[in-house]
Parts: structure tokens; C-alpha cells; sequence
């Protein structure tokens, strides 16, 4: 037979609430909005491999903070006790936005002097 049901229901954490953020500013997504559909089980499917156009601005990046052993001429290799970070940017919606509401882009340079040569 089933346990008896508890005369007192055990406590629930509240529910969280989700800010009422903008999900699209015209045809593309915010960062705020490309994100949460992006974890909406029910959503993502649908936005998995997509071509999406999200605005926002990049509020940091990794680039200051690359060893100094990866920032060498091209077709140099980095040397073996070189430990490199991925270059790194944060896409928000804001320049003052926490590092949780943004999207964190890595792999779209493959080295630092890449970076460095696109700033020139």
C-alpha cells in the first residue's frame, strides 16, 4: 500500500520570475531573447543551425589578458609551456550587463595575432 500523504505539504522553493525583457529589437534578436529561445526546450529545435541575427554590443573580452607567448609572428609555433586561453567576447545587451545574461563567443579567431591584426 501507498505511504500515507504528509499532513503538512513539505516547502517549495518560489518560483523564479523571468524579467520582461525584449525578445527582438526589429528582425533580430536581442541577446537577452536569442538566449532564452535557446534554451526553451520547446524552441530550440527550431533555432539549433539557424542563421540568427542578434544585436547587442560587446561589453569585454579576453584579448587584453592573452599570454604573451601566443602573440608571436605568423607561422611561428606557440612554445610547448605556452598555456593560451581561447580568444574570447562577451556579446550583452549592455555594456554594463553580468556575464549571465550575455553570450560568450569563442572559436571565431584562431589565434591572438589574427586579433591583433584586425584591430591594426
Amino acid at each position: 500500500s501507498p505511504p500515507p500523504k504528509p499532513s503538512v505539504p513539505p516547502p517549495l522553493p518560489p518560483v523564479p520570475t523571468i524579467p520582461l525583457l525584449s525578445l527582438r529589437d526589429g528582425e533580430a534578436y536581442t541577446v537577452w531573447g536569442a538566449s532564452l529561445r535557446l534554451r526553451n526546450q520547446r524552441r530550440h529545435p527550431e533555432m539549433n543551425g539557424a542563421d540568427l541575427s542578434i544585436t547587442g554590443v560587446i561589453s569585454r573580452s579576453n584579448v587584453p589578458d592573452a599570454s604573451r607567448c601566443a602573440v608571436h609572428p605568423p607561422d611561428i609555433a606557440d612554445p610547448d609551456d605556452c598555456k593560451a586561453l581561447v580568444p574570447t567576447f562577451w556579446l550583452c545587451d549592455t555594456l554594463d550587463a553580468p556575464s549571465s545574461d550575455c553570450i560568450r563567443v569563442m572559436g571565431w579567431a584562431s589565434n591572438y595575432l589574427s586579433v591583433i591584426w584586425l584591430r591594426g
